[in-house]
């Protein structure tokens, strides 16, 4: 008898459980500060409870009231750490 090749089936960590096109985050510190993040799309995968972003652009304010700008071609937040990892053309700015 000839055995049937097994077919391929995607884990459920490489499905995103929601999907966003032209987001906008806005994130506090415990210090009250804000974090506005808009992405041209995020997808959030509720497996390993990260959304990645495509086109990221954040503007962080700090209680110095300097106001930084990031860019990049990707990113990567991890809302429990509150961690963003950005990749790919990373242009930080101070305004």
């Amino acid at each position: 008898t000839q055995t049937q090749p097994k077919k391929h089936v995607a884990s459920t960590d490489t499905k995103p459980e929601a999907f966003i096109e032209g987001a906008q985050f806005q994130l506090y510190d415990k210090q009250g500060f804000s974090t506005t993040l808009k992405s041209k799309t995020a997808y959030f995968y509720q497996e390993s409870d990260h959304v990645e972003i495509e086109a990221p652009h954040a503007t962080v304010s700090s209680e110095n009231g300097s106001v930084i700008e990031l860019t990049a071609a990707t990113g990567k937040l991890s809302p429990k750490t509150e961690e963003l990892s950005l990749n790919g053309s990373v242009l930080i700015k101070r305004v």
